[in-house]
C-alpha cells in the first residue's frame, strides 16, 4: 500500500487547509494536506511506503534523488524505532519504506521524520503522525 503525505503536521494552518513548515535557516517549504487532517494509519506487521512531497520555495532545488534521503521513526518519548534508514527520492518526493514487522507490539503512535542534504544544510522534516492499527 502506498501512502502519500504532502508535508508536515506542524506549523500554521492557512485558508486552503494546508499546513506550512518553514525552517528559519532554510528556504525549503513543506506543504501538508493529509486527506483533510487524517493521520496516517499503518497496519501492524506490514511493510508500507510513505511518500513525503517537498517543495523548495526558492525553486532552486528541483530533485532530491542525490540528496541522501533518510528517515527516522520515534515513539512519543523520543525512543528511535527506526534510526537513519535509507529512503529513496525521485524528484521532490521522498519514499520511506516502513517495515512495521519488528516494531514493539505495544506501540500505537509514532512520529516519522525525513532528512536529506541540500548544500550545507540537512533539513529534518516532521513529525508526521503514524498510528498502528490491527493485531
Amino acid at each position: 500500500m502506498l501512502l502519500r503525505i504532502n508535508g508536515s503536521s506542524v506549523s500554521r494552518r492557512v485558508a486552503d487547509g494546508k499546513h506550512l513548515l518553514r525552517s528559519y535557516r532554510s528556504p525549503i517549504l513543506v506543504n501538508a494536506l493529509r486527506g483533510r487532517f487524517m493521520p496516517l494509519q499503518l497496519t501492524r506487521g506490514t511493510k508500507e511506503t510513505i511518500e513525503v512531497s517537498v517543495t523548495d520555495q526558492t525553486q532552486t532545488v528541483t530533485d532530491l534523488s542525490s540528496a541522501g534521503a533518510h528517515f527516522d521513526v520515534e515513539d512519543d518519548v523520543g525512543t528511535k524505532i527506526v534510526d537513519n534508514a535509507a529512503a529513496t527520492a525521485l524528484g521532490m518526493v521522498i519514499s520511506c519504506l516502513c517495515d512495521t514487522t519488528g516494531w514493539p507490539s505495544t506501540l500505537q503512535h509514532a512520529n516519522l521524520y525525513t532528512k536529506f542534504n541540500v548544500g550545507p544544510e540537512t533539513p529534518r522534516l516532521g513529525p508526521f503522525d503514524l498510528y498502528l492499527i490491527g493485531q
